[in-house]
């Protein structure tokens, strides 16, 4: 898929945002905004882009510094046949549970929309739908999710993962009392 040019992406860079504040305002450019500010502009134009043309669009990590409203409102633009008339498709990876169920009342995927992935002994990813697991209507999926009843979570040795810590080596550039570390 071609996306819009350089010069869209430097026009995005030169933007500037107005935040109110009170009766007063202030702009910020988009290196100043927050990361999920930014994220969501870096979405901005590949989702309108294939919304525009009816593309497919493959986000990896589509949740990473977003929060979970705008998630999900970025998933309604694909759902939804007003913002969509062209069919326009949105695969996506994520690992918010929230997606799984309801945002702001809403459903946000469909049960026939959802995958799971596990990652296998030998390093191997296995796909499977969460309609192998027939789930009902109404099942709380983000809860279920989290209690594992699907699989596709982290399995986690906590003795291997204290030792794999323990082990870790300062780095020699970075000073011992750093501002970070007092946090």
């Amino acid at each position: 898929m071609r996306f819009p040019g350089q010069a869209a992406r430097e026009r995005l860079r030169r933007l500037s945002l107005r935040h109110l504040d009170g009766a007063e305002g202030f702009s910020l450019g988009v290196d100043e905004e927050s990361a999920g500010t930014r994220a969501l502009l870096d979405l901005s134009l590949p989702t309108f882009y294939s919304l525009d043309r009816g593309n497919l669009l493959v986000v990896d990590e589509l949740d990473a510094s977003l929060h979970p409203f705008l998630s999900a409102q970025l998933i309604r633009l694909f759902q939804d046949p007003e913002t969509n008339p062209r069919g326009a498709q949105l695969v996506f990876t994520s690992h918010d549970p929230s997606l799984l169920g309801r945002v702001q009342g809403v459903e946000v995927l469909h049960r026939d929309q959802i995958w799971f992935t596990q990652k296998g002994d030998s390093g191997e990813t296995e796909l499977f739908p969460l309609s192998e697991f027939k789930p009902r209507k109404d099942e709380n999926r983000e809860r279920r999710y989290l209690a594992g009843r699907y699989g596709a979570v982290p399995v986690v040795n906590d003795e291997l993962f204290i030792a794999a810590l323990a082990a870790r080596e300062e780095p020699a550039d970075v000073p011992q009392n750093s501002e970070a570390q007092r946090m």
